[in-house]
């Protein structure tokens, strides 16, 4: 078998409906069983278009009963939204088609992302401040990333690692502290695991690494040497993201060991650090977190603490109303709705601007408007009512 398709211009309702203002691919599969390699070939075709073809839509028709629902899956798997027509059910006329296409589209929740984003398609409003973020981190600074749960932490730091590892020439470590490897282990254990990753990360062609079990033990004095000859071996700035980093504190809501390894794993970090600048090595830091709490107490059960004032307290704000509105509207689009921007604020004000919640009020709003009367205007009165039974 082999596959064949055609690029084809969107009618201005349909260009509309479904915001497209570029040309999409239309490809045609002749199996009977669909697998994941059309969406691939789809992707294919679409970077090789050079920007002539929308990037995140394609129409595949196809011959596999099941393919609908299966290539659906795969190309949200991708970032593709596939518009899947099955060739028994083929519409005859372009209102049938119109139709068709709205229904597979519109039935897709794109407000249902539990988790963090990074990418331009679901990104806004902190655009600028990861670029800047990312920037200051090629010089050696300390910088931290807190506030309360769901308020877009994690998505701001994997943003920075993705502006960091495509602008600039570093080597990036993600140390994520809720892995149970992580936040299990003791100080020297994880100061070796850090010293394995930069060399990981030195050595991979990604420049980046994670940090993971370490492959040997080695007591505090030991790894924290290692970790300062790799910080020293490296030609390139080194910066080091720490994620939920609550879980190696004193505070831990996992171990109680990080009450008496807190201070001797700081105090040796700090050490490294302070003669990486010396030697004029750039070693960069961005924590993220709930609290700044066991970075600004004076002492840990009578001992002063060694990571006091360490990391700045800089808290994450929710987002700027303006960009809320942008995103409600933007991502709306893409499931048939349209908010005004009186709908848009109604929304934001009830979710403070939390992207999160913002989200989850939106999918709700989704689920309760029927797909078949799409696209359609949602009224400020409508944004009220749905918003009531949300909250």
């Amino acid at each position: 078998g082999q596959y064949a398709f055609l690029i084809a211009k969107p009618s201005k309702r349909l260009a509309s409906v479904l915001s497209l203002d570029r040309e999409i691919l239309a490809l045609f599969s002749p199996f009977t069983d669909q697998q994941q390699r059309t969406v691939k070939t789809a992707r294919d075709l679409i970077s090789a278009s050079d920007g002539r073809l929308e990037s995140t839509v394609a129409l595949v028709a196809h011959r596999d009963p099941d393919g609908n629902a299966k290539l659906s899956k795969w190309g949200r798997t991708l970032g593709i939204a596939v518009l899947p027509v099955y060739s028994a059910r083929m519409p005859n006329t372009p209102e049938e088609l119109e139709r068709h296409l709205c229904q597979e589209l519109f039935s897709h929740d794109p407000f249902d992302i539990t988790g963090p984003v990074s990418d331009d398609d679901n990104f806004f409003g902190r655009r600028n401040e990861a670029l800047d973020l990312a920037r200051k981190l090629q010089t050696g600074q300390i910088r931290s990333c807190l506030g309360i749960r769901k308020i877009g932490k994690t998505s701001v730091i994997n943003r920075v690692i993705n502006d960091a590892r495509q602008h600039y020439d570093c080597y990036s470590v993600m140390l994520d502290c809720s892995k149970d490897e992580i936040w299990s282990r003791t100080a020297d254990q994880l100061m070796t695991a850090l010293a394995e990753a930069i060399e990981a990360a030195m050595r991979s062609p990604d420049r980046y690494a994670t940090v993971s079990t370490p492959t040997r033990m080695a007591n505090l004095v030991e790894s924290t040497e290692r970790l300062l000859f790799a910080v020293k071996s490296s030609a390139k700035p080194v910066i080091l993201f720490i994620d939920e980093v609550d879980y190696i504190t004193p505070g831990s809501p996992t171990s109680s060991h990080w009450f008496e390894e807190f201070n001797p794993f700081w105090r040796n970090f700090r050490a490294v650090y302070q003669e990486a600048l010396r030697e004029k090595k750039a070693l960069s830091v961005i924590v993220g977190g709930v609290s700044s709490k066991w970075f600004s107490i004076g002492a840990i059960r009578g001992v002063e603490n060694a990571a006091l004032a360490l990391i700045p307290e800089e808290y994450l704000s929710p987002l700027a109303r303006g960009a809320t509105v942008v995103m409600i509207k933007k991502i709306a689009r893409s499931a048939g709705l349209v908010f005004p921007e009186t709908s848009a604020e109604i929304i934001s004000e009830a979710c403070s601007d939390m992207p999160f919640w913002v989200r989850k009020a939106c999918s709700f709003i989704h689920r309760h408007i029927e797909i078949a009367d799409r696209p359609t205007t949602v009224t400020a009165a409508q944004a009220r009512g749905f918003v009531a039974s949300f909250v």
